[in-house]
């Protein structure tokens, strides 16, 4: 059975971006989600907690917004 999940306390500006490139796809961020889900299923996306605060450390960066 399919779930829903929501998403919280995402940076706005980085949402936006995120978004925006969706739409220059013509993808759904539903279509995004599903991707980024099956690459990382299938070992082609890997998250670690050092990958995290990276990511975290790029996006405080890139708005001036601390995580």
């Amino acid at each position: 059975m399919a779930k829903t999940y929501l998403l919280r306390d995402l940076d706005d500006q980085m949402w936006e971006r995120v978004r925006a490139r969706a739409k220059q796809d013509g993808a759904t961020i539903k279509d995004v989600l599903l991707a980024l889900i099956v690459a990382y299923a299938d070992e082609r996306v890997s998250v670690t907690a050092t990958t995290a605060a990276a990511t975290q450390e790029a996006s405080a960066d890139a708005t001036g917004i601390p995580h």
